[in-house]
């Protein structure tokens, strides 16, 4: 059974052209070959190829991995694929792991014996600034 690879769409070819003449541009400045570049990638020389002649459509890591290569970054070759690259970071970003939920002052200077349960006299207003985190105090 044969399937047939969809058709690129001209948005595809045109990231692929732009990504070719990148590559055109930088080859001999960064000493690279399509052979180098698809070594640094883990893929044969006819993937990258495919990639820069618009046979294969760009995927985002194949992108991050090429900005690296190339030292451009990915949207002077794919807008479509850098936004697709900021609204996965946004996702990751905004675990609840990651959010900070308590907060804690700090002080720089207190008398000695100023934490005793006698003397609790500090108030939000005393501390110099508060600390985020996701930690609670023990």
């Amino acid at each position: 059974m044969s399937t047939k690879k969809k058709p690129l769409t001209q948005e595809q070819l045109e990231d692929a052209r732009r990504l070719k003449a990148i590559y055109e541009k930088k080859k001999n400045e960064l000493g690279l070959s399509q052979e180098s570049v698809a070594d640094k990638m883990g893929m044969g020389q006819s993937g990258v190829g495919a990639l820069f002649n618009g046979i294969n459509a760009l995927n985002a890591y194949n992108a991050a991995l090429l900005t690296k290569i190339l030292k451009v970054s990915v949207e002077e070759f794919s807008p479509s694929i850098a936004r697709e690259i900021y609204e996965m970071y946004e996702a990751v970003s905004m675990q609840p792991s990651l959010r900070s939920e308590y907060e804690y002052p700090v002080f720089s200077h207190v008398q000695a014996g100023m934490f005793s349960p006698k003397l609790r006299t500090f108030t939000k207003g005393d501390a110099e600034r508060w600390v985020s985190t996701n930690q609670k105090s023990q």
